[in-house]
């Protein structure tokens, strides 16, 4: 297994996963299968383009891209010490073997050598209790719920909002 970041030439693999994530787990994405399938790769490669405001990590078994996690920093003032974590995605025939613990570890540690960024934080469908037991794992920490946060034309979906502080020594300079 090969874990690193993701950049633009990856984009066919990266919209392939992506796609796939929307269609077979919809309630614990913010986006749907349908809105997404309609973007063209110009979209899909932005997202893939690295800088220490956003990044995408994915974990390859030969050359297929089986996992993925996002980092995306908050670029405001007052919150450029916080990133979130999302579009976290396994391949429902890939967990359970430790995958998207590495692909989540790869990009904390990249997280972790920005300059400044003390937090992340992520959101998980409160009913998701394996990728809540991941997170725990992790470090992460729940500090609340939001309620209704997903709703799908049918139902509402809760999310539990966790958070991890980074040990940069650094993050008040």
């Amino acid at each position: 297994m090969e874990t690193r970041l993701l950049n633009t030439n990856d984009f066919e693999n990266y919209k392939k996963l992506r796609l796939t994530a929307l269609a077979t787990d919809p309630s614990v994405f913010g986006s749907t299968f349908d809105e997404e399938k309609q973007y063209n790769d110009e979209r899909f490669k932005t997202r893939l383009i690295v800088s220490s405001n956003q990044f995408i990590v994915g974990s390859f078994i030969g050359t297929d891209l089986v996992a993925m996690a996002k980092f995306n920093r908050f670029t405001n003032i007052k919150e450029r010490h916080k990133g979130e974590i999302t579009s976290v995605y396994c391949l429902t025939n890939y967990r359970g073997q430790g995958i998207a613990r590495t692909t989540l570890l790869h990009l904390i540690k990249q997280a972790d050598q920005i300059k400044h960024l003390k937090q992340l934080r992520l959101t998980v469908s409160s009913d998701n209790v394996a990728a809540k037991k991941l997170y725990v794992a992790l470090g992460f920490q729940k500090y609340g719920i939001e309620t209704d946060s997903l709703f799908d034309g049918k139902y509402y979906f809760d999310e539990d909002l966790m958070s991890l502080n980074l040990k940069t020594s650094d993050h008040l300079n």
